[in-house]
This record gives structure tokens, sequence and C-alpha cells, in this order.
């Protein structure tokens, strides 16, 4: 994780690398666990076979919403996080059992 900085300290990163993640091997593992969380089985990102013969692209692909969700992660590998704000990404949470449209 990166050093903590003050909330004043923000600005001077704008437009400057901060970091740079681990790396991330997005299998056909997590991309089934994906297609589950999401109830998006289609079968371009599901079904190996199907999508080798039916694609262009010689087999299945994460979906996108996989791809941008590893961001958090990401984020989290090489941030700065600002100091005495432990809770300043979290202002806007869905808590367990809310509903959403």
């Amino acid at each position: 994780m990166g050093k903590e900085i003050s909330l004043a300290e923000v600005q001077d990163y704008i437009g400057h690398e901060v970091g740079v993640s681990r790396w991330f091997t997005v299998d056909q593992t997590m991309i089934d666990t994906f297609a589950d969380a999401t109830l998006d089985r289609q079968f371009i990102h599901t079904d190996p076979e199907r999508a080798r013969e039916e694609t262009p692209f010689g087999g299945t692909i994460a979906h996108g919403f996989l791809t941008l969700s590893l961001l958090s992660a990401m984020n989290y590998d090489c941030a700065r996080r600002c100091a005495n704000r432990p809770w300043a990404s979290i202002l806007a949470s869905t808590r367990s059992g809310s509903s959403l449209r």
C-alpha cells in the first residue's frame, strides 16, 4: 500500500503516476465466478468451446465490468492514502440487504 498523504497534498499528485499494482491473472475460474455473481452468463464469457468456434477471440473473454472491478484492488496496491480519512472511499456505500435500481 502507498504511503499516507495529507488532504492538502492530494492536488500535488494530479497528472502523476502514483504507483503500479501487481499483475492479476484473469482465468476462466475468475470469469465464471464473476458470471455467477452478476448473472451474466453469456457464452462469450462462460463457454470456452463455443467462444472459440463462434467468436474472433479464439476463446472466452472477461466481462468488461470484471476488468473494471479489478481497479479497486489495483488502487489498493498503489494509491496514496489520505491521512485521517479511513472512511473517505466509503461515503456512498450500499449496505447488505439494500435494493438498487
